[in-house]
């Protein structure tokens, strides 16, 4: 982050002083506010990943169908059975 901007924005008293309370020594009610703000850009970066994913995922159940668990399959390739020489 090389630029920044200032901004302002209200927050209610109650959230303030549980920060100011709750911010240790040298750090500044901007560097909370930063941190908070990266923080939910994130979580809702994530969110909407999520979501692609599980868009993507209907989409390519609708058009293939379920597909049977490999799991059976790969433990008895992993123990030798069906391997071939």
């Amino acid at each position: 982050m090389s630029s920044r901007e200032a901004i302002t924005f209200r927050i209610p008293s109650e959230i303030l002083a549980a920060a100011r309370a709750s911010k240790a020594e040298g750090e500044s009610l901007n560097d909370i506010a930063v941190k908070a703000l990266l923080d939910e850009v994130r979580r809702r970066q994530a969110l909407a990943a999520h979501a692609s994913i599980v868009a993507r995922r209907e989409e390519v159940r609708r058009r293939t169908g379920v597909h049977p668990d490999a799991a059976e399959t790969v433990r008895r390739l992993r123990g030798g059975d069906d391997r071939h020489a």
